[in-house]
């Protein structure tokens, strides 16, 4: 998923904030004294931390709503299943282990490769020049096959339990002994909903007791920025859904449909399949 997706729905957060911000410096009249008033700015950070817990928790509620409810999760979740049940078999390990190996092989030549391109960049020298050959040397096969267990390189490691039950295996023991972690999870947007809306509250509390003309301008305008935070995290979680979860499931399948591909090949004598995803 693309990790900047999420800044426009917190753009649209701290926008809504402004709005509340800037109609309370309005309703303050710029008032040095006002502003500057412990009780002005703790208005403000209830105003702040209750729109957050909001935008929080109506986007963790209709994620899991949607993982109970879109047809295109439980679809892929269903092939899974069945493809766990019908195409898995012992040496599925295997495959993972082959897998693992092809793609810390690729990692480690791409890293060789990009030291090689600014070498290559710099001014003609014997040092540069001997540097180069030596790098080269790195990504021979004789090399790999000799140095590639004890490479140190960052890969994607992927692990039996991340495909066949969408957990990496420290979540999986993790629910398997107590499912702390599923409960947390499931009760956490009615948590954060519940004492957002007495923190919510409190602001109008604090609005009360400098009672103005003005007052129902101020209430106005934190519930539109309540409204639209929550109406944010219910946009946001279709988008987290769609490239987070379904990535997810479609990665999960598309492996094990290459691992049959694999398995397939090796019957047939084929022990030369690449399994790089």
């Amino acid at each position: 998923m693309n990790k900047w997706r999420c800044l426009p729905f917190f753009f649209m957060y701290f926008i809504s904030l402004s709005m509340v911000v800037l109609i309370d410096l309005v309703t303050a009249q710029f008032s040095l004294d006002r502003i500057g008033s412990s009780e002005y700015w703790s208005n403000i950070l209830t105003v702040a931390i209750a729109n957050l817990l909001v935008l929080l928790s109506s986007t963790f509620y209709d994620v899991d709503k949607l993982k109970e409810t879109d047809r295109r999760i439980l679809d892929d979740r269903k092939e899974i299943r069945q493809a766990i049940a019908n195409d898995i078999d012992v040496d599925f390990k295997d495959f993972i282990v082959q897998d693992n190996l092809s793609r810390k092989i690729t990692s480690w030549k791409n890293y060789i490769n990009r030291k090689l391109r600014k070498l290559e960049n710099k001014k003609a020298s014997q040092k540069r020049d001997a540097a180069i050959q030596k790098l080269q040397s790195m990504i021979t096969k004789e090399y790999i096959d000799k140095y590639i267990d004890s490479i140190k390189i960052k890969y994607y490691y992927i692990k039996m339990s991340q495909i066949i039950s969408g957990f990496r295996s420290g979540d999986e023991v993790e629910r398997l002994e107590s499912g702390f972690n599923k409960v947390s999870k499931d009760i956490l947007p009615k948590f954060l909903l519940s004492i957002s809306l007495p923190i919510f509250i409190s602001s109008f509390v604090m609005d009360v007791k400098d009672f103005s003309p003005v007052l129902l301008l101020t209430i106005a305008s934190k519930l539109v920025s309540l409204i639209s935070n929550f109406m944010n995290g219910k946009s946001y979680a279709k988008v987290y859904v769609n490239e987070v979860v379904l990535y997810n499931l479609d990665y999960r399948i598309k492996y094990i449909e290459r691992y049959v591909s694999w398995k397939a090949k090796k019957k047939a004598g084929d022990t030369n399949e690449t399994t790089i995803i």
